[in-house]
């Protein structure tokens, strides 16, 4: 059995990514800040299921999750970064303790993960030639256009794009790839909070975009995890690295049939082996 770890496994999209890997016959180590895993989780028994506390900001907690999933029965074979936080704010409003806050979590989070995960699996094997061990990071659509009263936001996501490329040209000799996607607006808790109690899904989106937006439903967790909804690159499976792979049927349906043209293989999908199709 193939083991994945999934950070920010309580959350809308870690949770569905959880559940769409064990459904495709992935053993999932996830871990969130709570102490105890999604009650979604607890029909999972350990042969298939591990959960750990961790605070992806602080560098020995994410180490000491990697030691942990490092001691399951088998290689630890890709990892999914869903773990972040949300803040909606003009920039001239934002204050430094936000900006660090958002860093902390969405940038350097990504950063550490990617370095201790990536260290365990080297360990493990210091190399796959069939390029079928992976990484995969959630950033935000955010991170690629610019969002009014997203600006900080934007600007974490984007530095975890960034990292993630540069991991995934460093990793590649490794057999290791390390791809992106950046869903865009999705009703999941951390979104849902953000809006005070309304449903603002069915407002329409404008981006500040030259190109004229036809504004579409907000997207689900369940139309995102890496583990199926979000498309690959149309390249031959398994080598595919470094990317940032946009998903954005959530705003207009320009983007919805733009993409799903683009990419066409799942990034999570080969039951055999492990995130092979990135």
């Amino acid at each position: 059995m193939s083991w994945v770890i999934v950070t920010g496994a309580n959350g809308g999209i870690g949770a569905a990514t959880v559940h769409e890997l064990i459904k495709n016959n992935y053993s999932v180590y996830a871990a969130d800040l709570a102490d105890k895993p999604h009650e979604s989780f607890a029909a999972y028994g350990d042969a298939i299921f591990r959960y750990r506390s961790v605070n992806v900001s602080d560098e020995e907690s994410v180490r000491a999750l990697a030691r942990a999933a490092a001691e399951v029965d088998e290689p630890i074979q890709g990892a999914v970064l869903a773990a972040g936080i949300v803040h909606s704010k003009p920039l001239l409003d934002t204050s430094f303790e936000d900006w660090k806050r958002l860093h902390a979590v969405n940038a350097d989070g990504v950063f550490l993960c990617l370095r201790e995960f990536a260290r365990v699996m080297i360990e493990q094997m210091q190399t796959s030639p069939e390029n079928t061990r992976s990484l995969v990071t959630v950033a935000s659509n955010a991170a690629r256009v610019p969002r009014a009263e997203f600006g900080a936001y934007g600007a974490s996501k984007a530095s975890a794009v960034r990292v993630s490329s540069s991991f995934g040209l460093q990793l590649a000799r490794h057999g290791i790839r390390v791809n992106t996607v950046c869903p865009g607006t999705t009703r999941t808790p951390m979104v849902t909070d953000a809006w005070n109690g309304e449903d603002l899904s069915a407002l329409p989106v404008r981006l500040e975009r030259r190109r004229p937006q036809r504004p579409t439903r907000g997207g689900q967790p369940r139309d995102f995890p890496p583990g199926n909804s979000a498309r690959a690159h149309r390249r031959p499976r398994r080598y595919c690295g470094g990317e940032c792979l946009p998903h954005q049927r959530c705003l207009t349906a320009y983007h919805h049939a733009k993409y799903c043209c683009r990419w066409r293989r799942n990034l999570l999908a080969d039951p055999k082996g492990v995130i092979s199709e990135q």
